[in-house]
């Protein structure tokens, strides 16, 4: 990526990161909301400040470039090429996992969808720190959800 958006997306606020990937997790403003504990319009807000910083890119195409640009960043920081997997299988899975995502957030309900909000939120935070054995529970008892069974009781 071109280094002056590197730099613009460094400079985005945590709000305003943890605002676009939940963008790029196709939620919507209403659903971010819910899921931050704030209104609608600090969303919209921190989505347009974001957006100003970004040369004014849509609002998906902003969201989709930071998670990206930080999916770059954590990669070359364990390690750059190295750290990475085959691409096309990688884009293949990927591409499965969000289908199987989106097919099951279209059926569940809207108390579901601010779970899976909050445990989004949670992902996220967990990949940040690195927590890749946490961040796979995580991933599980999202996917759970998704199938409609419910979170597993220990």
């Amino acid at each position: 990526m071109v280094q002056g958006v590197g730099i613009a997306f460094e400079k985005l606020t945590p709000r305003e990161r943890e605002v676009l990937r939940l963008v790029a997790a196709h939620l919507r403003s209403r659903e971010i909301a819910r899921a931050l504990g704030v209104s609608p319009k600090t969303v919209e807000n921190h989505v347009q400040s974001a957006r100003r910083r970004l040369s004014g890119l849509s609002r998906q195409d902003a969201a989709l470039a930071f998670v990206a640009w930080e999916g770059d960043r954590s990669g070359s920081e364990r390690g750059g090429d190295e750290a990475r997997r085959p691409a096309d299988d990688d884009s293949l899975a990927e591409q499965r996992d969000i289908a199987e995502f989106r097919r099951g957030y279209a059926v569940i309900g809207e108390d579901h969808r601010r779970i899976l909000a909050a445990l989004i939120l949670r992902l996220a935070a967990l990949n940040e720190r690195g927590d890749s054995a946490a961040a796979s529970r995580l991933v599980a008892a999202i996917r759970r959800i998704i199938a409609g069974e419910g979170p597993r009781s220990h």
